[in-house]
């Protein structure tokens, strides 16, 4: 689970999803789709520094 995941395994997970997002929407995108790090050690989050009203699901 998520709880065991080691930081090389999430900064490799965290890498791949930043070189789909690039392939996908392009330099210029990448800013604000990447998975930032808010907060300092040992309190670190990580999380979409998209605005939630961005955000629109569709079926």
């Amino acid at each position: 689970g998520i709880a065991r995941l080691s930081r090389e395994n999430f900064n490799s997970y965290k890498s791949k999803i930043r070189q789909d997002i690039l392939g996908r929407f392009g330099q210029t995108h990448v800013k604000e789709l990447e998975i930032a790090a808010v907060g300092g050690k040992p309190d670190t989050r990580f999380g979409l520094m998209l605005d939630r009203g961005r955000i629109r699901m569709e079926e």
